[in-house]
């Protein structure tokens, strides 16, 4: 089982002396019953309550094929992984939702019975080639939600949209990692919603892009990926620091 993010020991996978702090951990399996450890020690909840900031696109774990069953889940989505997501946020942490516009209604009452705040929800407008890349809406939902009173606003509530002019302002004082329109968003939502050596959970792993920008700005980033090639990317990712030093 992982060693506890709050004491420091992350999971290098492997990885035993790395040059540059990997701030990165990934397990293979399935949220949240990859993190039940009860059964191999007498403390069950060593992340419990550890995680400052929890990124969820529901959506990356999605299997459906069948386009009516895929439009079902879409409007009705399962959201039974937010109640167990709440046990593992410290305190006046966020939780950000990546959603389709049709499930907003479905999410909104989910984290309202998991006794989360649910803040607003913003829109991300997508250039043409991410729609493409995906197949999907021209807008993405981000849904922000709270466990108590968060510690401070990352940004106004009333900007609904957010747009690229606002990611720039954001970002101008740092490089933007990757070359997609999903890696500046979530650069800007990491910086927005979380300081240095903060703990980022990302329960739905299906790329490497929210570590790679945990990883640029010194956040412990855990993943959880039913895939295990993404694993082993991130063994790759982890051993590049390796490789570069040799």
């Amino acid at each position: 089982m992982i060693q506890s993010p709050a004491n420091r020991k992350i999971n290098t996978i492997g990885c035993d002396s790395v040059v540059h702090t990997p701030y990165l951990s990934v397990l293979h399996g399935e949220f949240p019953w990859c993190l039940d450890n009860s059964e191999e020690t007498s403390d069950s909840g060593d992340i419990v309550s550890s995680f400052d900031l929890v990124i969820a696109d529901p959506t990356s774990n999605t299997k459906t094929s069948a386009q009516q069953k895929k439009i079902q889940e879409r409007c009705h989505p399962n959201t039974s992984w937010i109640s167990y997501t709440e046990l593992f946020m410290k305190e006046h942490s966020s939780m950000l939702v990546f959603s389709p516009l049709e499930s907003i209604g479905t999410y909104v009452d989910a984290l309202l019975k998991a006794g989360l705040s649910y803040h607003t929800t913003y829109l991300w407008q997508k250039t043409r080639t991410e729609k493409s890349l995906d197949n999907n809406d021209p807008f993405l939902a981000i849904l922000w939600a709270s466990k108590g009173t968060p510690d401070s606003v990352p940004f106004v509530t009333e900007t609904r949209l957010i747009n690229r002019s606002l990611i720039a302002t954001t970002n101008n004082s740092l490089s933007v990692i990757g070359n997609s329109e999903k890696s500046s968003l979530l650069q800007f939502l990491v910086q927005s919603f979380t300081k240095p050596e903060m703990l980022v959970l990302e329960p739905f792993t299906g790329d490497l892009e929210l570590m790679a920008v945990c990883q640029k700005l010194s956040r412990y980033c855990l993943a959880i990926s039913r895939k295990r090639s993404i694993v082993r990317q991130a063994e790759r990712l982890l051993l590049q620091p390796l490789q570069q030093t040799a």
